[in-house]
């Protein structure tokens, strides 16, 4: 078993235009775009929704997907193939995960409008809160919708590894500006 899990780990990625797959099957197309597109808006979805349990819901997601994550991580490492690991996650990564970790952020707004809603009533706090989560909610849409064409295009082609990681840390780096110096609204 774990000779199997060390052949398909090292293997290297052959995906492209005209139903070439990659290592798990799969090909770049639509379909697949749109296929890790509604994964990430679910995640997103139960990360913010789930503020309403006063925050354990969001936690358990965002512990879980960095557990997952960081599992992947360690057996990519394990068996020398980290550098391959992570220039197939970091391209659209850095935009998933920001996005999953902002819509973390709108939960945990949702869930202190329920324990420390603070002078006004909880149905209050909870509205004003709703709306918050909102506008966080619509911003992360955005970027879950580039970072799902980024995975179901740029990921897994036959790029370079280093390639793919300088496209990441581009990605990064445009993010960040954005982040840094857009607009402020009230």
């Amino acid at each position: 078993m774990v000779e199997q899990v060390e052949k398909r780990a090292k293997q290297k990625l052959v995906v492209g235009w005209g139903g070439n797959t990659n290592y798990e099957g799969l090909a770049a197309s639509p379909e697949v775009s749109t296929e890790i597109m509604t994964n990430n808006v679910r995640v997103t979805i139960m990360a913010v929704g789930l503020g309403v349990t006063a925050g354990i819901g969001t936690g358990y997601v965002l512990i879980m997907n960095g557990l997952m994550l960081g599992g992947l991580a360690g057996v990519a490492t394990n068996y020398s193939v980290d550098y391959l690991f992570w220039s197939v996650i970091l391209p659209h990564g850095i935009l998933e995960l920001t996005a999953i970790c902002i819509a973390g952020g709108a939960g945990l707004v949702i869930a202190r409008a329920i324990y420390a809603p603070g002078d006004l009533p909880r149905r209050d706090a909870l509205r004003i809160a709703g709306g918050e989560a909102g506008q966080l909610l619509a911003g992360v849409a955005a970027m879950l919708v580039l970072a799902g064409f980024i995975e179901g295009f740029i990921t897994p082609t036959t790029l370079p590894p280093g390639v793919k990681i300088g496209f990441a840390l581009l990605t990064g780096v445009f993010m960040s500006a954005y982040l840094m110096v857009r607009p402020k609204t009230a």
